[in-house]
This record gives structure tokens, sequence and C-alpha cells, in this order.
């Protein structure tokens, strides 16, 4: 089965054109324990589509009123700090967002070292570091052998200057300039926003980025047009009668041993669905970095729900509703860029009902 051809088309992050071919009867091989039917798995409540958020955005409680002229110092007082505090995180800016993840304190001290001696000034590890010469590379299509000299420079436009407003929303991390042998450069700046916790180039420690039919958008209301008229028409509920007739897959852990390097399709089991509806399909980590290994996509890792023709199910208004039941395959699908040896993916309470 080609899970990951279906994926591409509905937009999942995966690109990979040589998955994994054939099938596998069960996870055994990849289980240290407790694999199988168990209690119940912590659920996931995932808000109705359209329900309000709760105005709670206030900084404190109202200050109790002060009578007279001390009141009223009192009051301008308090504006002129926020003034002066608003106008200092304005104008500091970039150089207040490299403590998230790293690069240098000081944006306006010019910095120009050797790499990879110089990494230490922008506060990265060899690892990181080098991760980060190498993507740019790719990025300025630089052949890295054809390279004499790498320098690693300072930020060339923010906060320059005396009254300079650095208004950036991404932080700087480090510049980065090849020296070809013919005697040409070229140089690219990592930068990192939201999302950042997830890649290597942006943090030491990345985080695992789990995908699953429920914790991504499962409620969401497809439209074709003007909302309401355009839009999908709401899913019925379970008929009862069948609803006995379902078989839930519930997996407390499955440990995987991340042996090589490339494309992971790990088969997890099967689940039967009461009239097609996908009720939950989530799944969690028992440590939610990348310790000792790194996933391509920006750390991504999908739980994939697939019925009877191979499509993923993603959102609960494309699967739709049908009669009987309907029988699904539960896959795990990642691709590991490089690990350590002995290292272990733990994935815990996976959960297709």
């Amino acid at each position: 089965m080609d899970l990951v051809g279906p994926l591409r088309e509905r937009g999942n992050r995966f690109n990979n054109d040589d998955p994994v071919g054939g099938r596998h009867s069960s996870a055994d091989q990849y289980v240290s324990a407790g694999i199988g039917q168990s209690g119940p798995a912590p659920s996931i409540d995932v808000p109705p589509a359209g329900r309000g958020i709760p105005q709670r955005w206030l900084l404190g409680a109202t200050p109790p009123r002060i009578a007279g002229q001390a009141h009223t110092a009192a009051m301008r007082l308090h504006r002129l700090a926020l003034l002066v505090l608003f106008t200092t995180v304005v104008a500091a800016g970039c150089s207040m967002l490299p403590a998230q993840f790293g690069g240098h304190a000081d944006p306006t001290v010019e910095i120009d070292v050797a790499y990879p001696a110089g990494c230490g000034e922008f506060d990265l590890s060899d690892r990181r570091c080098r991760a980060i010469v190498e993507s740019l590379a790719g990025q300025l299509d630089v052949d890295l052998p054809m390279v004499r000299e790498i320098r690693l420079l300072g930020d060339p436009g923010c906060g320059r200057g005396p009254n300079v407003l650095c208004t950036r929303t991404t932080s700087f991390i480090v510049r980065v300039r090849f020296v070809r042998d013919d005697g040409t450069a070229a140089e690219g700046s990592q930068f990192c926003g939201v999302g950042g916790q997830y890649s290597i180039l942006c943090t030491e420690t990345p985080e695992v980025r789990i995908s699953a039919p429920t914790l991504n958008g499962y409620t969401d209301i497809p439209c074709a047009g003007e909302a309401p008229d355009g839009c999908a028409s709401p899913v019925p509920t379970i008929d009862p009668a069948v609803a006995p007739d379902a078989s839930p897959l519930r997996i407390a852990t499955l440990d995987i041993p991340l042996d090589h390097v490339g494309h992971y399709e790990i088969p997890v089991g099967m689940a039967v669905l009461p009239n097609g509806v996908l009720t939950e399909g989530s799944f969690g980590l028992a440590n939610p970095h990348q310790d000792g290994f790194i996933l391509l996509s920006e750390g991504a890792m999908s739980l994939v729900v697939a019925g009877p023709d191979g499509q993923p199910i993603w959102n609960v208004y494309e699967q739709g509703w049908r009669e009987g039941t309907e029988t699904v395959d539960v896959t795990l699908v990642f691709d590991v860029e490089s690990t350590e040896p002995g290292r272990v993916l733990q994935v815990r309470d996976v959960v297709v009902r």
C-alpha cells in the first residue's frame, strides 16, 4: 500500500518517493512491552468548531481606588511606566529574541569568525552549527568541497546604529559566508521563529512534531463557498445498532529502534470504526524531544489512519458516514535524517476508535 502518495495529495508534509514496500502482519518486532488491548487511554478533548475563546487577556486586576491627587499621580506614573516598557521592548526587537533560539546576544557587535572554531561565539554547539552551515549551503547551491573558507558573521540588517528600531518577528541566529576556491562568495542567514522548536537549526533540543487525525484540524468544516451555504453538512451520528460491532485499537507502549537512516513505516494494527466515523486518532511520546536523533520535515512524525481505499483520514467531513462498519489500517510514518547507535523512539498511548 502506498501511504506516502495519498499523504502528499492531501497536503501532508511528508515527501518521500520511495516508500517501504510490502506489509507486515504485526508490529511485534518493534515492541518492547505492553502491546495489545489495555485500559482506556487518556482522551484528548477537541473543542467544537466555532466555540468562542474566553476573554481572559487582562494583565491584572483593577488597582484599588485612591482618592484625590495621590490617585491621579499614581495613574500618571503607571501610564508612564507602561510607555517606557513598551518602547523598550519595541526598540530591543531582535536583540531580545535570540535568548530563545541562541545567537549572539548583542546584534550591534561586529563579529567575523572562522567556522567551525567560532561557533561558540553564537552559542552554537558543533552539531547545530554544522547543521546550519550544511542547510544554508544547500539553499545557496554551494558545493562544500569547492569551498576554501567559511566565515560566521553577525546580523547586518537589524539594530545597527543609534535610534534604529528593530521590528523583526524572527530571531537572527548566524550569517554564513562561503568563499569558493575561485574567489567568489555566497552568504545567507539563519533565522528562527514560530515552529523553530522542532528544528535542530533553531534549538539544541528540538521537539518531535507529532501529527494525528484528531490532533490536527479533524473537525474543521470545509467550505467551497460562502458560509454556511457552501459548507459541508453535519456528519450523522453513529448508529446505536452498529456501535457494538466496532473494535478500537489501543496500544500502551510501542518502542521503535532507530537502527537506520531513512524512511520508516511502522504497522501499528487495525481498528474497526462504526459507520466509518473516527472519534479519536492520537498518540504520544515518552520523550517529546529528538534525543540523539534528527527527523526530517522539521521533526514530523504522523499517525496515519487509512481506509480500505488506502486514503488517509484527516477530516471528519471528508471521511463522511458509511453503512455498517469500516476497517482501517494504522501506521506510524516518519523519516530519520541522523541517529546515534541504540536510539529508540518511545511511542505511548496509541488510540484509534
